[in-house]
């Protein structure tokens, strides 16, 4: 396969970003401790190249994965092939704010913050309406939210630290850069991939942008929509959230 001049730029994304994320087993880990609170039947709204999906499944749940990229999904499909064919997740390409599926599940999570990045406060309510219409009553969800700069962000591109092995015969460096705007509460994110494979040598660059909030903002919001035992957790140990800790992550239950 061709890394540096082929792929398309979702695919050269799917492929190749997971180098510079950290092992998730640690992660993997606190999802089985807290779905394990509600039941066996899981949801991931957001699950991109399935890492999480293939590791709740690999301990007894009975996963759905939802991507709503193909070239993601069709990574998902590749690493769930190392399971057992009977315990594998199940894969819909769709998304958080209009996919309709028949089940109800005891447990549903958005991670990576997906949530943040849907375009509008429409999509959002949207979002947060099919979470809670496909949870079964008493079941629980959880977010990965992007806590709020302790300072102003305004950076130039930094590089982006590679925490997997290379693909044989493949160079990649990745680039970021965040500006903040903290009266709109809104983080601007540029990204550039270099390819270096065979001598050529591809830069691909993409922005987007993510939606920050308050935990009374974020509370409003779920509450809203009719969740309730919201809380808020600071990192993959369990710890509770407060201001500086390296993760964001908000539970919530639908009543009974």
């Amino acid at each position: 396969m061709s890394w540096g001049s082929d792929l398309p730029l979702y695919a050269l994304q799917a492929r190749l970003l997971e180098l510079f994320r950290a092992d998730r087993a640690e992660e993997i880990g606190f999802w089985a401790w807290l779905a394990g609170d509600y039941g066996l039947r899981v949801v991931d709204w957001a699950a991109g190249a399935g890492e999480i999906a293939c590791g709740l499944a690999a301990q007894g749940f009975r996963v759905t994965g939802v991507e709503r990229r193909p070239e993601w999904l069709a990574l998902a499909e590749e690493r769930a092939e190392a399971l057992p064919s009977e315990v594998r997740p199940r894969w819909v390409e769709g998304e958080v704010t209009t996919t309709r599926l028949r089940d109800r599940f005891d447990f549903a999570l958005l991670t990576d913050d997906a949530f943040g990045r849907l375009p509008d406060a429409e999509a959002r309510r949207q979002a947060l309406r099919t979470i809670f219409l496909h949870l079964r009553p008493g079941g629980g969800m959880a977010l990965v939210l992007t806590p709020p700069p302790l300072l102003p962000v305004d950076e130039g591109l930094r590089p982006v630290p590679r925490l997997r092995p290379l693909p044989d015969g493949v160079q990649v460096e990745r680039f970021r850069r965040y500006r903040y705007e903290e009266d709109i509460r809104r983080l601007f994110v540029e990204e550039v991939l270099e390819v270096r494979e065979g001598g050529h040598t591809r830069r691909v660059r993409w922005r987007y942008e993510v939606q920050l909030f308050t935990p009374d903002a974020i509370f409003r919001l779920l509450r809203i929509v009719g969740f309730t035992a919201i809380g808020l957790f600071g990192g993959w140990d369990r710890r509770p959230w407060r201001p500086g800790s390296p993760a964001w992550i908000v539970r919530a239950e639908r009543p009974l």
